[in-house]
């Protein structure tokens, strides 16, 4: 074939070939730069700052938890050793000689040696005062009928101090077959045994079923009788004629029998201070006539202005005034 008349080609058109490839050059593509490995890329400017900023804000890993480590190592320690130097106070407190109980005193028995008192407290010389549970000694001191109350006390390093209240015993009360001390708060706090007082006046009318159910009724009724034996004491109206026995009937009505000739004052329900000063003025008029009475009767309830004297041989009605009736 005939080459191309070069004067029909075009202007500016390349008339020579290329030139041939030089064999010992690298081809166009393997001459482009190649990229860096993912691996040693380096991230943007901006990225870089943010890594740093977080780098100086939040400590290193490794420092954080030595520090945390070594915080609780030292609250270890120091547990530790509390544990240790408590062990060994309480060691030294309840062994040491020093701390043996030497001295006991006790206040407010008057029934109850002091002998007694600390046996039933459990309190002995020689032992530890720091076993001694105070709590415990009271309770157990209460467990006696006579100790109303009781507090105990320690005092380092050997002195341990016990105050009682016993009760008061004022009545005897007397229940079926059974005879029972009376407070004076009007509780039956213990069965009368061989060796308690009896020198009190004695209840009576009093039952077994009312023990059993009804305490605070008896214990009611009880009050009542040392309400008027306190209105009796306060009149002196027990000088003259000691009290003897007061009795309750089914009503609750009370009368007392007084005197060593059995004196029946009959004063029926509460109040009574009004009847017991009535009855003072009766004595005192019956002493100066020398008259015995056998019965008095302040009891009446729809004339309580009414009395009435029985003698012994007679009946005699007595005015307001505590003077016989038709007398001046």
């Amino acid at each position: 074939m005939k080459p191309p008349n070069q004067s029909l080609l075009p202007p500016n058109r390349r008339t020579t070939p290329p030139p041939a490839p030089d064999s010992t050059s690298p081809p166009e593509a393997s001459r482009v730069k190649a990229a860096p490995p993912a691996s040693v890329r380096q991230p943007p400017a901006a990225m870089r700052s943010k890594r740093a900023a977080s780098s100086q804000l939040s400590p290193k890993k490794p420092s954080f938890w030595f520090k945390k480590l070594q915080v609780m190592t030292g609250v270890l320690v120091v547990m530790a050793a509390s544990v240790l130097v408590a062990w060994g106070l309480r060691r030294y407190l309840h062994k040491s000689p020093r701390f043996q109980v030497a001295n006991v005193s006790v206040e407010g028995s008057n029934r109850l040696t002091a002998q007694r008192v600390t046996r039933l407290a459990e309190i002995s010389v020689g032992h530890n005062i720091f076993d001694l549970d105070e709590d415990a000694a009271v309770a157990r001191l209460k467990r006696d009928p006579w100790i109303e109350s009781a507090k105990v006390h320690k005092e380092l390093p050997d002195s341990v101090h016990v105050q009682v209240v016993e009760r008061d015993p004022r009545l005897l009360a007397s229940i079926g077959e059974k005879l029972f001390l009376v407070d004076a708060q009007g509780l039956l706090f213990k069965e009368s045994e061989p060796g308690d007082p009896v020198d009190f006046p004695v209840v009576t009318g009093l039952t077994a079923e009312q023990l059993a159910d009804d305490r605070d009724g008896l214990s009611l009724l009880l009050r009542s009788a040392l309400e008027l034996l306190a209105n009796l004491e306060q009149a002196h109206a027990a000088e003259r004629f000691p009290i003897q026995e007061l009795h309750f009937d089914r009503m609750g009505h009370i009368s007392v029998v007084a005197g060593t000739e059995g004196l029946t004052l009959a004063l029926g329900e509460p109040p009574y201070r009004a009847k017991v000063v009535k009855a003072v003025r009766l004595f005192a008029e019956l002493h100066n006539r020398q008259g015995k009475a056998e019965a008095i009767f302040l009891d009446n309830r729809a004339h309580p202005e009414r009395v009435v004297v029985r003698m012994r041989h007679e009946r005699l009605p007595i005015n307001p005034e505590g003077n016989p009736k038709g007398n001046p």
